[in-house]
């Protein structure tokens, strides 16, 4: 059953043996190598496990993609389209934006859950934008993730109506 002889049993010449051994300058440092290499052993699983775990979760989630940026002057309204396509927009899902004006952050909203399962479709009024100011919106994943696009806001060019060509008109 015992793969050495309980040490009553021992013959004197092999407790000489064991103990001689035990007290060699390199049976120490064998012993410290040994559990150097068994410790290092279990950071090199550990670190393995913690990356696959870290890696896998930036896999289950993904950034959003394209954001729409459409700014109407005269109502002041900003209009925005994160487009991010999740099969359960409750549990993975667009869960903020940030809207900055000329670099300076004007609304923050958090979200629960997205509009649909492929787009976070937000609406917001901005009366203080005047034409040259730039727009910047940021879109996070709620999982893995951001997306940032902007805006320079245009002045609206009043276009006037094409004239109808003369040729068209019939003389009777």
């Amino acid at each position: 059953m015992f793969t050495r002889r309980p040490p009553a049993l021992l013959k004197p010449q092999e407790v000489r043996r064991i103990t001689a051994r035990r007290q060699h300058p390199l049976w120490r440092i064998y012993m410290a190598a040994k559990r150097i290499k068994e410790v290092s052993m279990w950071r090199v699983i550990v670190m393995l496990t913690l990356s696959a775990v870290i890696q896998s979760g930036s896999a289950w989630g993904h950034p959003p993609g394209e954001i729409e940026l459409e700014f109407d002057l005269d109502q002041g309204r900003l209009e925005i389209a994160a487009f991010h396509t999740v099969r359960d927009s409750s549990e993975h899902f667009i869960d903020r934006i940030v809207v900055q004006l000329n670099g300076e952050e004007i609304v923050e909203q958090k979200f629960r859950s997205q509009t649909d399962s492929k787009v976070q479709i937000v609406e917001y009024r901005i009366i203080d934008a005047k034409p040259g100011d730039q727009i910047e919106v940021t879109a996070r994943c709620n999982i893995s993730g951001r997306k940032k696009d902007s805006l320079v806001i245009e002045e609206k060019v009043e276009q006037e109506p094409e004239p109808i060509p003369l040729e068209t008109y019939d003389d009777q």
